[in-house]
């Protein structure tokens, strides 16, 4: 994950703490961090045995900082995923890029890349764990909608 400042993209290294929160055939819970300069970052992750495993990332400034942008990459190679579906994309092969912005007049908060073995699913959840899909009604989740919120997939 990139956060990029004024002062341009930060610098992250490792906290040196991962804990263990739980450890079960069915699900491993884990917490680790990441720090720089200007802010710190926690990760909790929940693995569970059919493949799910769900992100929680937390990144907060030490001080008043103005954010240019923060991004997610999650690189992928065409030829392990040659399809994608999603975030306004009906499903065929995945493009060579792909542009897209919020609209709240369509539940769009998933992308899946994968081929017929295997896939990849990005689902951008609400931060009250509460989703009906209802943008009009609800609003879109402040955890990740903003006016400059644009999603670009590059091989």
């Amino acid at each position: 994950m990139d956060v990029e400042t004024d002062e341009g993209v930060v610098s992250w290294h490792s906290d040196g703490v991962a804990r263990v929160l739980k450890l079960k055939p069915e699900v491993l819970e884990r917490e680790s961090g990441m720090t720089s300069k200007t802010f710190d970052w926690k990760v909790h992750s929940r693995t569970e045995a059919d493949g799910v495993i769900d992100f929680r990332v937390t990144i907060t400034a030490k001080s008043r900082q103005r954010v240019r942008d923060i991004s997610l990459r999650v690189p992928v190679k065409q030829d392990v995923a040659p399809y994608m579906m999603g975030m306004i994309k009906r499903g065929g092969y995945r493009p060579a890029s792909w542009s897209w912005s919020w609209d709240r007049n369509r539940a769009e908060n998933m992308v899946w890349l994968g081929d017929v073995d295997a896939g990849m699913q990005i689902k951008l959840s609400h931060d009250d764990d509460i989703w009906t899909g209802d943008f009009k009604q609800l609003g879109l989740p402040k955890s990740w909608d903003n006016p400059s919120l644009i999603l670009i997939v590059r091989l």
